[in-house]
């Protein structure tokens, strides 16, 4: 079907080298690139937006995630299946914790399975192999071979050829999304625009509630963080009019957000914030 390609790289010419190599090996693919310039590093990030944007993509896709501060380590190269009502992806991304928020989206909201490979040691180093660059040399490769695996219906029959055996991941918990929750939150991320997301989903798919509504029980909060306080105003949009507002964005997670401003200058480097009406 098609690569989506999620990094930290940048503008460098790191995604360029990946998406060569992708299309050497599978030339009629689809690559589609979802986002370069991540935070570095940032994995906490990269597990949110990997959640975030998996779902606008057709079925059967493979979303290929690198942020890999363990890079030429002994860290694995992961490749999940994940399958749902109407729903099936496969991931291939560092153990690093950065399929945790997709995991927990699967399992729990949407109630489907997800199954879990590694690619085999012996096959992670070699003269081919860069310590520094696994993103060229190990999940690029593999996300074109997955994908042409997928697109022939073979993919179960190709998993001891693709050199994957199945492994237990790194889950990491604290990235957790609550659903419908106001209170302490966490820090999902902060985008470009200053605005503040937050782990707090809309809804859940299997019960009738939702925070967009709920929000508007009040017609203020109290946001609080380490760094201080401020009044926040509900709404439903980037209102002009509301100096600071608390909404439900694109992606389905709380935000607080400033209008032709910055939220984040407000808060600052924070990992959680408190939300509380008035």
């Amino acid at each position: 079907m098609g690569i989506a390609v999620i990094t930290d790289f940048g503008r460098e010419i790191y995604p360029g080298l990946m998406k060569s190599v992708i299309r050497s090996i599978n030339p009629k693919t689809k690559v589609i690139d979802i986002a370069h310039e991540l935070p570095p590093q940032d994995i906490k990030t990269a597990a949110y937006v990997l959640r975030a944007t998996h779902r606008r993509l057709p079925n059967e896709f493979v979303i290929l995630g690198v942020v890999d501060p363990g890079v030429g380590t002994s860290r694995r190269v992961l490749v999940a299946r994940a399958e749902a009502k109407n729903y099936n992806y496969y991931f291939v991304v560092p153990d690093n914790g950065l399929i945790s928020v997709v995991h927990q989206y699967v399992k729990e909201l949407l109630g489907g399975k997800i199954e879990y490979y590694a690619l085999r040691l012996d096959l992670m180093s070699g003269s081919s192999v860069s310590r520094t660059f696994h993103g060229r040399d190990l999940f690029a490769p593999l996300a074109a071979k997955i994908d042409l695996a997928v697109s022939e219906g073979k993919f179960e029959e190709s998993i001891n050829e693709l050199g994957l055996e199945p492994i237990e991941p790194i889950i990491n918990n604290e990235l957790r999304l609550e659903v419908g929750k106001l209170g302490k939150l966490r820090v999902a991320f902060i985008d470009r625009f200053g605005d503040i997301v937050l782990n707090s989903l809309r809804r859940d798919p299997k019960i009738k509630l939702d925070l967009r509504e709920k929000l508007f029980e009040s017609d203020k909060y109290i946001v609080k963080s380490a760094n201080g306080s401020f009044i926040a105003r509900p709404s439903r949009f980037y209102d002009p009019n509301k100096r600071i507002i608390v909404t439900v964005g694109s992606q389905g997670l709380l935000e607080i957000a400033r209008p032709y401003g910055s939220a984040a200058i407000l808060i600052g480097e924070v990992d959680e914030v408190e939300i509380k009406p008035l």
